[in-house]
């Protein structure tokens, strides 16, 4: 008695989605998948400055540079371990600001002593941008994008920075409440 044969594989729904992709690619339009914020925030205050939306597939990395245009000169800018590459560092003092930005080892290369409290030192600058992203997270329910493509994840990252903005805001201007 011979064995039975798996089932042909329904490919109806990828079928669709090469149909519906083939379509808008003919309209000139391209669907994205789905996209990830890139967020400079003011170190200062931990208002959210300016916004950098990239698709998800793209290494955040290769997009510091449009990040610091229009910072004052001599103005540390501060960025984790992803931004660190020669090519940020050269942009950086290209634009004559300071580097912030915290050292990755390599393999087969770990980080020196100075390297791990240079690190030490900045991450105690940067938790004021990981608690705005930890406010995004917990208040705001930004762990990941509700849409699909860029025009409408960076409408959404827009709105989520702006009630961030007006939480920390209202925050400031509120009185304590004598004990």
């Amino acid at each position: 008695m011979p064995l039975p044969q798996p089932a042909a594989q329904d490919d109806t729904l990828s079928e669709l989605l090469k149909l519906i992709n083939r379509q808008l690619t003919e309209k000139g339009l391209k669907i994205e998948k789905a996209s990830a914020a890139v967020i400079d925030a003011a170190i200062e205050e931990g208002y959210i400055g300016k916004l950098h939306i990239t698709p998800a597939n793209a290494h955040e990395c290769n997009h510091l540079s449009p990040l610091p245009e229009g910072i004052a000169k001599d103005t540390t800018v501060y960025a984790d371990k992803g931004y660190d590459s020669k090519e940020n560092r050269q942009h950086l003092k290209e634009h004559q600001l300071l580097d912030g930005i915290m050292r990755k080892a390599h393999r087969n290369r770990p980080l020196t002593e100075v390297q791990t409290k240079r690190n030490r030192y900045l991450s105690k600058t940067r938790y004021v941008v990981e608690q705005s992203f930890g406010t995004l997270h917990r208040k705001f329910r930004y762990a990941r994008a509700a849409y699909f493509g860029l025009i409408k994840v960076n409408a959404q990252s827009h709105l989520k920075a702006m009630c961030l903005n007006l939480l920390k805001a209202a925050n400031r201007l509120s009185v304590p409440v004598a004990a």
